[in-house]
Protein backbone atom coordinates (compact mmCIF):
# COMPACT_ATOMS: atom_id res chain seq x y z
CA UNK A 1 0.00 0.00 0.00
CA UNK A 2 2.56 2.76 0.71
CA UNK A 3 4.27 1.67 -2.33
CA UNK A 4 1.44 2.01 -4.19
CA UNK A 5 0.91 5.56 -2.64
CA UNK A 6 4.00 6.39 -3.23
CA UNK A 7 3.60 5.23 -7.11
CA UNK A 8 0.65 7.78 -7.11
CA UNK A 9 2.83 10.84 -5.35
CA UNK A 10 5.69 10.47 -8.29
CA UNK A 11 2.99 9.65 -10.77
CA UNK A 12 1.20 13.15 -9.61
CA UNK A 13 4.92 15.23 -9.76
CA UNK A 14 5.58 13.74 -13.49
CA UNK A 15 1.82 14.88 -15.12
CA UNK A 16 2.35 18.30 -12.84
CA UNK A 17 5.61 18.57 -14.23
CA UNK A 18 4.55 17.30 -17.53
CA UNK A 19 1.83 19.73 -17.64
CA UNK A 20 4.10 22.54 -16.91
CA UNK A 21 6.32 21.45 -19.54
CA UNK A 22 3.87 21.56 -21.84
CA UNK A 23 2.07 25.26 -21.02
CA UNK A 24 5.95 26.25 -21.14
CA UNK A 25 6.58 24.69 -24.62
CA UNK A 26 3.11 26.46 -25.77
CA UNK A 27 4.13 29.78 -24.60
CA UNK A 28 7.41 29.40 -25.99
CA UNK A 29 6.06 28.33 -29.23
CA UNK A 30 3.34 31.11 -29.27
CA UNK A 31 5.89 33.89 -28.68
CA UNK A 32 7.96 32.62 -31.40
CA UNK A 33 4.84 32.63 -33.59
CA UNK A 34 4.33 36.05 -32.75
CA UNK A 35 7.66 37.18 -33.44
CA UNK A 36 7.41 35.88 -36.87
CA UNK A 37 4.06 37.51 -37.48
CA UNK A 38 5.66 40.73 -36.66
CA UNK A 39 8.26 40.36 -38.56
CA UNK A 40 5.71 39.31 -41.53
CA UNK A 41 3.71 42.34 -40.99
CA UNK A 42 7.06 44.78 -40.72
CA UNK A 43 8.33 43.22 -43.94
CA UNK A 44 4.81 43.90 -45.15
CA UNK A 45 4.93 47.90 -44.05
CA UNK A 46 8.13 48.27 -45.86
CA UNK A 47 6.68 46.72 -48.68
CA UNK A 48 4.28 48.84 -48.85
CA UNK A 49 5.97 52.14 -47.97
CA UNK A 50 8.37 51.39 -50.94
CA UNK A 51 5.83 50.94 -52.86
CA UNK A 52 3.65 54.15 -52.22
CA UNK A 53 7.09 56.22 -51.92
CA UNK A 54 7.87 55.38 -55.84
CA UNK A 55 4.23 56.52 -56.54
CA UNK A 56 4.29 59.92 -54.85
CA UNK A 57 7.15 60.49 -55.75
CA UNK A 58 6.36 59.97 -59.55
CA UNK A 59 2.99 61.78 -58.59
CA UNK A 60 5.23 64.78 -57.00
CA UNK A 61 7.08 65.21 -60.04
CA UNK A 62 3.84 65.42 -61.99
CA UNK A 63 2.84 68.01 -60.04
CA UNK A 64 5.23 70.11 -60.13
CA UNK A 65 5.89 69.99 -63.51
CA UNK A 66 2.24 70.59 -63.59
CA UNK A 67 3.07 74.17 -61.33
CA UNK A 68 5.90 75.56 -63.73
CA UNK A 69 3.50 75.53 -66.56
CA UNK A 70 0.82 77.44 -64.83
CA UNK A 71 3.91 79.78 -63.46
CA UNK A 72 5.52 80.24 -66.87
CA UNK A 73 2.25 81.29 -67.87
CA UNK A 74 2.20 84.40 -66.21
CA UNK A 75 4.03 86.52 -68.96
CA UNK A 76 1.75 87.95 -70.93
CA UNK A 77 0.28 91.71 -71.78
CA UNK A 78 -2.53 92.49 -69.77
CA UNK A 79 -4.46 92.97 -72.88
CA UNK A 80 -4.25 89.42 -73.26
CA UNK A 81 -5.40 88.54 -69.75
CA UNK A 82 -9.06 87.09 -70.41
CA UNK A 83 -8.17 85.20 -72.93
CA UNK A 84 -4.66 83.52 -71.41
CA UNK A 85 -6.64 83.39 -67.16
CA UNK A 86 -9.18 80.84 -69.08
CA UNK A 87 -5.77 78.64 -69.93
CA UNK A 88 -4.67 79.67 -66.67
CA UNK A 89 -7.27 78.00 -64.61
CA UNK A 90 -7.83 75.16 -66.13
CA UNK A 91 -4.02 74.55 -65.78
CA UNK A 92 -4.48 75.90 -61.86
CA UNK A 93 -7.00 72.96 -61.89
CA UNK A 94 -5.32 70.40 -63.38
CA UNK A 95 -2.28 70.60 -60.50
CA UNK A 96 -5.31 70.45 -58.22
CA UNK A 97 -6.92 67.37 -59.05
CA UNK A 98 -2.96 66.28 -59.74
CA UNK A 99 -2.94 66.86 -55.55
CA UNK A 100 -5.92 65.73 -54.34
CA UNK A 101 -5.27 62.05 -56.39
CA UNK A 102 -1.51 61.94 -54.40
CA UNK A 103 -3.47 62.95 -51.38
CA UNK A 104 -4.83 59.08 -51.32
CA UNK A 105 -1.05 58.01 -51.41
CA UNK A 106 -0.15 60.43 -48.99
CA UNK A 107 -2.60 59.57 -46.55
CA UNK A 108 -1.70 55.67 -46.75
CA UNK A 109 1.96 56.49 -46.34
CA UNK A 110 1.39 58.54 -43.36
CA UNK A 111 -0.79 55.78 -41.86
CA UNK A 112 2.86 53.23 -42.38
CA UNK A 113 5.12 55.95 -41.27
CA UNK A 114 3.63 56.04 -38.03
CA UNK A 115 4.98 52.46 -37.34
CA UNK A 116 8.57 52.41 -35.75
CA UNK A 117 10.32 49.82 -37.27
CA UNK A 118 13.69 50.52 -36.63
CA UNK A 119 14.28 50.42 -40.64
CA UNK A 120 16.47 52.90 -41.71
CA UNK A 121 15.40 52.62 -45.91
CA UNK A 122 12.24 53.10 -44.11
CA UNK A 123 12.82 56.02 -42.33
CA UNK A 124 14.51 57.82 -44.97
CA UNK A 125 11.53 57.45 -47.09
CA UNK A 126 9.18 58.94 -44.65
CA UNK A 127 11.15 61.54 -44.10
CA UNK A 128 11.68 62.64 -48.15
CA UNK A 129 8.27 61.86 -48.23
CA UNK A 130 7.61 64.71 -45.53
CA UNK A 131 9.96 67.21 -47.14
CA UNK A 132 8.93 66.48 -50.18
CA UNK A 133 4.79 66.73 -49.24
CA UNK A 134 5.71 70.06 -47.59
CA UNK A 135 7.02 71.65 -50.28
CA UNK A 136 4.96 70.27 -53.04
CA UNK A 137 2.01 72.13 -51.47
CA UNK A 138 4.34 75.50 -50.22
CA UNK A 139 4.64 75.40 -53.92
CA UNK A 140 1.37 75.08 -55.17
CA UNK A 141 0.66 78.20 -52.34
CA UNK A 142 3.36 80.12 -53.92
CA UNK A 143 1.96 79.68 -57.10
CA UNK A 144 -1.30 81.03 -55.99
CA UNK A 145 0.12 83.63 -54.87
CA UNK A 146 1.57 84.74 -57.83
CA UNK A 147 -1.40 84.14 -59.61
CA UNK A 148 -2.99 86.65 -57.11
CA UNK A 149 -0.38 88.94 -57.91
CA UNK A 150 -0.99 88.95 -61.56
CA UNK A 151 -4.51 89.51 -60.72
CA UNK A 152 -3.59 92.65 -58.90
CA UNK A 153 -2.04 93.91 -61.64
CA UNK A 154 -4.73 93.28 -64.41
CA UNK A 155 -7.23 94.80 -62.09
CA UNK A 156 -5.57 97.95 -61.92
CA UNK A 157 -5.34 97.70 -65.37
CA UNK A 158 -9.05 97.02 -65.87
CA UNK A 159 -9.84 99.85 -63.58
CA UNK A 160 -8.10 102.64 -65.85
CA UNK A 161 -9.31 100.89 -68.71
CA UNK A 162 -12.75 100.54 -67.61
CA UNK A 163 -12.91 96.51 -68.07
CA UNK A 164 -14.44 94.34 -65.48
CA UNK A 165 -12.22 93.38 -62.52
CA UNK A 166 -11.15 89.41 -61.82
CA UNK A 167 -11.53 87.98 -58.07
CA UNK A 168 -8.30 86.54 -56.29
CA UNK A 169 -8.17 83.18 -56.50
CA UNK A 170 -8.39 80.93 -53.17
CA UNK A 171 -6.90 77.39 -52.54
CA UNK A 172 -9.14 74.91 -53.94
CA UNK A 173 -7.81 72.26 -52.32
CA UNK A 174 -9.70 69.28 -49.74
CA UNK A 175 -9.64 69.53 -46.45
CA UNK A 176 -8.07 66.32 -46.84
CA UNK A 177 -4.74 67.68 -48.10
CA UNK A 178 -5.02 70.71 -45.33
CA UNK A 179 -5.83 67.15 -42.40
CA UNK A 180 -2.38 65.72 -43.84
CA UNK A 181 -0.40 68.71 -43.02
CA UNK A 182 -2.23 69.47 -39.72
CA UNK A 183 -0.81 65.64 -38.90
CA UNK A 184 2.70 67.35 -38.15
CA UNK A 185 4.50 65.46 -41.35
Amino acid sequence: MKILKMLFIHAGFIFIIFGISIICIDQVSATIRNYYDDLEKSKEIIKNVDEQYKIFKDGATNVKESIDVVSSSFNFYLDDFENENSKIMKNISNVEEEIEKLNITASALINNCNYDLNNSFMDNQCSSFKINYKNMISSYEEMIKQYNSVIDYYNEYAIKNDKETVDSYTNQLSDNVKEILDKNI
